[in-house]
């Protein structure tokens, strides 16, 4: 379930009694959220405590933006290209466009390809 940030207190409250029933057997619950969004005081931080009170086991993974050489790698991949110094320029530019946000890096080289460019 992504944005959890923007939950309200009704979702927040329905997850956690999913995730705290003591009848429910195997459940993996995966959650995202942007941590710059969720401060100490928020409803979704309240119900995060709520629920490792209860001794449920959480693992936090942050993700990060790639970096300009993941960015030339994942070019490379993509388009099936062998030589490093084809994706060199573009790279550069939709890192520069992107700052190495995944998602918006995917979006930036389907809108290029969907234009022709």
């Amino acid at each position: 379930l992504d944005d959890l940030q923007w939950a309200d207190a009704a979702s927040l409250d329905l997850i956690r009694v999913m995730v705290t029933d003591s009848q429910t057997r195997s459940l993996l619950f995966l959650g995202c959220y942007r941590d710059n969004e969720v401060s100490d005081g928020h409803i979704f931080s309240t119900a995060v405590r709520h629920i490792q009170s209860q001794n449920i086991p959480i693992a936090n993974i942050h993700v990060d933006n790639i970096s300009r050489e993941d960015v030339r790698n994942f070019i490379l991949d993509t388009f099936n290209l062998d030589d490093p110094g084809t994706a060199h320029e573009l790279s550069d530019v939709v890192y520069r466009k992107t700052s190495g946000t995944p998602l918006f890096t995917v979006q930036f080289l389907i809108k290029l390809v969907d234009f022709g460019a």
